[in-house]
């Protein structure tokens, strides 16, 4: 008796009949046209949010290609952890410099661009999974993922290019795991290919970890596959999973930054026993399911206090753990009977776990972002309800039988596109942002710190006095109501001072910058402002103690050593206008002892000891200064005209004739020469110098 080949195909299914004459093709375009509908407004969008951080102010993306090798490397790109390690995502900001420059336009259409790619791959991946339902089916499936609102972040914010990029990894890596045909397996080459997509994906965002259990999950539950074969094959999505994360910490350090506010971050770590952090947490798993379910009101920032810290004695964290323990025994308890429900459930569950702080406190209490391949899910579940429940054929999906569905589906749509376009004119630029997000997220102190600081720097920029003191005015009433809800904001604290001097409220500046020095003993540039107000005002012993704190701290701090060393500087000038020329001296030497860079202060002893005669003394500074600063020509000058003074006519001439190399026309120069060879008895050489002075003159 022969033996089955186990990949041999058994009887086909009756393949589906078309009900329609619209082809893949035109679903496909009508799909990036909806998506362009949606969107194509960001592209005269600007910069907003971590924009600036992650690719404005990011050195190795500022070079462009050239920048590469220095984000694929470890070391200075990746240090203090402020940029994560994305090296796909950032070298797609690096490319896009180096192709359109600083322009926000381009990065606007890269976005949009990935988006219309992750529909695309969508449809494709349905098509692969659910092969016996009608192509239309599905369409209205990706028809709705693309108006979703919760996705509005991810399209209109350049930096989110990672999400896009880790998803479009997923999708491909997910493809290739799954068999062309039915009862087919996979072959070698596209376990390594998808291996290839899924380490690309890890890449662009760490959280497309998800995508190594989402895959065997999709293949057992909807595909009926073995689960041997499937786990076999989903062992080198793992092994790579645990390779990136070992890779990853040579790159970022799992350090916490001891200056930052951990609350801020996320308000679990506010908690202060179990009982409160378990509570949080189920809250927290809530708001992810209210997002996705009810996405409006939005906004870019959930952090303290807009998800409070919650306790047992409350309804909500009872709601949110009743909702998943449902959704949990659906899974454990109806998975054959319902595998496309269960493989949802598990898709969002799974998909959700890199940030929903269930199993470990993240950088974010929540954020809409990381919905962006959850709501994959949530799509495709809604979509398979709704249709079950009108009792639409959704193999055969005749004309007759799927109006119903296409109108519940069109009117989800079409309330989608609207909050999507409402919402994404939000994110025109920080302002439009964060002037809406005070409204829709009253109770996070960051929403009104960042409208606050938005508004502090367009009164900088600003050179109408009422409209820079109107700004500073409702900057001002933003900063209140942000310490107001978080009084620890060290950060708010901190701008306001900035504020506040600004207006000329020096009072209140010093307050504010006291306040947060409190809050975090070691931010050195509140304590740096807070020394220069003391400075202008005349204060120097406080301005000089205040420095000093900074260069405890930080003693390589190049800003701090100048500051220190100028407000001894400004010192030595009162002191020296006043006559007291001893306590002048010991200021200027202050000075130079403060930053061995300055050779200011050096050339002003200079001048005190030759306004005494004492031109020995003096070209010891001099000469001191000159080899700080060989270039500067005060000080050249100096040397030439304190030497002429001592009688050291050969060193007169050098640096009088070093001057003139620099500035031909140098009258001071110009007379030092005619003046030493006058001295030296040389008349004919003094008069050529005198004419030259003549004539410029």
């Amino acid at each position: 008796m022969n033996k089955r080949n186990k990949h041999a195909p058994g009887p086909k299914a009756a393949p589906v009949k078309s009900s329609t004459s619209i082809s893949g093709w035109s679903i496909r375009l009508l799909l990036s046209l909806l998506a362009l509908l949606l969107y194509g407004n960001t592209l005269t969008f600007d910069y907003a949010l971590d924009d600036e951080v992650l690719i404005l102010k990011n050195e190795a993306v500022q070079k462009g290609v050239s920048g590469i090798p220095e984000i694929l490397s470890p070391g200075k790109v990746y240090e203090n952890s402020i940029q994560p390690f994305r090296p796909v995502a950032s070298a797609l900001f690096a490319i896009e410099r180096s192709l359109a420059g600083r322009s926000a336009a381009f990065g606007h259409f890269i976005s949009l661009l990935l988006y219309v790619i992750n529909l695309q791959l969508l449809f494709t991946l349905l098509q692969r999974l659910f092969r016996q339902v009608h192509t239309l089916f599905l369409a209205l499936i990706v028809a709705l993922f693309a108006a979703h609102p919760i996705h509005t972040e991810v399209v209109a914010n350049i930096k989110s290019q990672d999400e896009l990029l880790a998803a479009a990894f997923g999708l491909l890596a997910w493809l290739k795991f799954l068999p062309k045909q039915e009862r087919v397996s996979i072959g070698r080459s596209d376990v390594i290919t998808g291996s290839l997509y899924f380490f690309l994906a890890l890449l662009s965002k760490e959280s497309a970890i998800a995508f190594a259990l989402i895959i065997p999950a999709s293949r057992i539950l909807v595909l009926k596959q073995p689960p041997g074969s499937t786990l076999l094959h989903a062992v080198p999505l793992l092994v790579l999973g645990l390779i990136f994360l070992w890779i990853r910490s040579l790159y970022v350090p799992f350090t916490i930054d001891a200056s930052a506010d951990p609350l801020l971050a996320n308000v679990l770590n506010g908690a202060k026993y179990m009982g409160e952090t378990s509570a949080t947490k189920m809250v927290i798993l809530l708001q992810f399911l209210r997002a996705v379910f009810l996405p409006w009101p939005m906004s870019w920032d959930y952090s303290f206090n807009e998800i409070p810290i919650s306790t047992w004695s409350q309804l909500t964290p009872w709601l949110g753990l009743l909702l998943y323990a449902l959704l949990m025994v659906v899974v454990l308890f109806r998975f054959r009977q319902w595998p496309i429900v269960s493989f949802c459930i598990l898709f969002f569950f799974i998909s959700t776990s890199p940030t929903n702080n269930l199993f470990f406190t993240t950088g974010s209490t929540f954020a809409e972002r990381f919905l962006y391949v959850p709501s994959i899910a949530f799509c495709i579940v809604l979509v398979f309800l709704i249709a079950k429940a009108l009792k639409t054929d959704i193999r055969q999906f005749p004309e007759h039988g799927r109006r119903p569905l296409f109108l519940v589906i069109g009117t989800l749509v079409l309330a989608g596109s609207v909050l999507s376009v409402v919402r994404a004119a939000d994110w025109r630029n920080n302002k439009t942002l964060f002037s809406a997000d005070v409204r829709h997220a009253p109770n996070s102190t960051r929403t009104h710190y960042s409208l606050a600081s938005e508004l502090l720097k367009e009164a900088q920029r600003t050179t109408d006095y009422r409209k820079r003191i109107e700004l500073l005015n409702e900057s001002a009433a933003s900063f209140d109501r942000s310490i107001a809800i978080h009084p620890g904001n060290f950060q708010a604290w901190y701008n306001y001072g900035l504020n506040r001097a600004l207006a000329g409220d020096t009072v209140k500046a010093i307050n504010c910058y006291r306040r947060s020095i409190e809050l975090s003993p070691t931010y050195q540039v509140a304590m740096n402002n807070l020394a220069v107000i003391y400075d202008a005002q005349g204060a120097t012993d406080s301005a000089a103690a205040w420095y000093r704190r900074v260069l405890a701290l930080d003693p390589d701090n190049a800003v701090a050593k100048s500051n220190l060393s100028n407000t001894y500087f400004n010192l030595g000038l009162r002191l020296s206008q006043a006559g007291r020329r001893e306590e002048a001296i010991t200021a200027y030497r202050k000075s130079a002892a403060s930053d061995p860079s300055n050779s200011i202060p050096l050339n002003n002893l200079a001048s005190l000891f030759a306004s005494e005669a004492q031109y020995d003394s003096a070209l010891v500074y001099l000469k001191k200064a000159y080899s700080i600063k060989p270039g500067e020509m005060m000080v050249i000058e100096n040397i030439a005209a304190v030497s002429y003074l001592d009688g050291n006519y050969p060193q007169a001439l050098e640096f009088a004739g070093k001057a003139l190399a620099i500035q031909p026309n140098a009258q001071r120069s110009l007379g030092v020469m005619a003046d030493t060879y006058q001295a030296m008895g040389n008349p004919a050489e003094a008069m050529k110098y005198r004419q030259r002075l003549q004539q410029i003159r």
